[in-house]
């Protein structure tokens, strides 16, 4: 849905004015400052997502880990 708002949205004020759209100045300076925003904030949560998987499975990997290490210890003494 965003793609077809932001494909379907005015580039500049030129393109607002064929459109018949009337922005001031002000607005078409940043034509693309909601996109950067929504990208900013859609990265922010697929990072914020990775932290807590992260810390959520780090205990799990240290002691598969801890266990494979210690794998060689339980095998039978050789002679």
């Amino acid at each position: 849905m965003t793609a077809t708002l932001w494909s379907t949205a005015p580039q500049n004020r030129y393109a607002a004015e064929r459109m018949g759209i009337a922005l001031a100045p002000s607005q078409t300076r940043d034509a693309f400052a909601l996109r950067r925003r929504t990208t900013v904030v859609l990265a922010s949560l697929f990072l914020v997502l990775n932290i807590a998987a992260l810390a959520v499975l780090t205990p799990v990997v240290i002691e598969t880990v801890t266990s494979v290490v210690s794998l060689p210890d339980l095998a039978p003494p050789t002679n």
